[in-house]
């Protein structure tokens, strides 16, 4: 392995290295865990290319159904063809962490629509919400100062203590910790209905203008149903 290469401090004495290969640029930066390994292997002439895999860097979930191999993703052994897996592969590439992106790809995997699975990352990443460590969804809902939904429905509601409440043509109960669902069947699938049926969610902006208090929710990507288009294509619906 042929490589050129370039420390760089920036005023925050933060450091980067820029490693040029085979016109491939790499750009690692402290936050890589195997980053005093890879310098000391470039300022010593050695290869560093043990230290780059991201797969030696990181630990991925325990059922490992997600792999980066050669700058491709694989999803069950089938390489994947979307923007998701694409900017897995970046993160790969630039020795980023990227347990986040490939719990959010494991889960979004179990969603039954077609359409959730192919445009739910884009959408989320064009809207600049974020994925937490578990790999789920984190948008924002507008509810009252009671902390229950602003129009009425049916759901139920899991609570932090594990009891069980059936909300039923009411305001729902949205307080913290809680668990709010209803039946995938019972949320409007198209994206082509603006108002209907389902829990809703979306940027801080559309939450803000529902609700005088905004909450930050949890969604896992395989309750996602539809995005409607409506509310500029700033809110999704879920079944959880």
């Amino acid at each position: 392995m042929t490589t050129a290469f370039h420390i760089a401090i920036n005023h925050e004495g933060e450091s980067t290295i820029t490693i040029v290969n085979e016109g491939e640029v790499l750009n690692i930066g402290t936050a890589h865990p195997h980053f005093s390994k890879i310098a000391e292997a470039l300022v010593a002439g050695k290869d560093p290319a043990p230290f780059l895999s991201v797969n030696a860097a990181f630990d991925l979930p325990d059922d490992d159904r997600v792999s980066v191999v050669d700058g491709k993703v694989f999803f069950q052994g089938a390489e994947q063809h979307t923007v998701l897996a694409d900017t897995i592969a970046r993160y790969s590439r630039n020795g980023q962490d990227t347990t986040n992106l490939v719990r959010f790809m494991e889960r979004l995997a179990a969603n039954p629509s077609q359409d959730s699975r192919e445009q739910l990352f884009t959408w989320a990443n064009g809207k600049g919400l974020t994925i937490d460590e578990d790999g789920r969804l984190i948008a924002f809902k507008g509810v009252s100062p009671e902390l229950v939904s602003i129009r009425q429905g049916d759901a139920t509601i899991t609570l932090p203590n594990g009891d069980v409440y059936e909300a039923r043509s009411e305001a729902v109960p949205n307080g913290l910790g809680f668990i709010v669902e209803l039946p995938r069947e019972q949320c409007e699938s198209s994206p082509e209905v603006g108002c209907s049926s389902g829990l809703h969610a979306g940027t801080w902006q559309y939450a803000s203008g529902w609700g005088t208090v905004v909450l930050e929710v949890a969604i896992d990507p395989a309750d996602v149903v539809s995005v409607p288009r409506d509310s500029g294509f700033a809110k999704l619906r879920c079944c959880r």
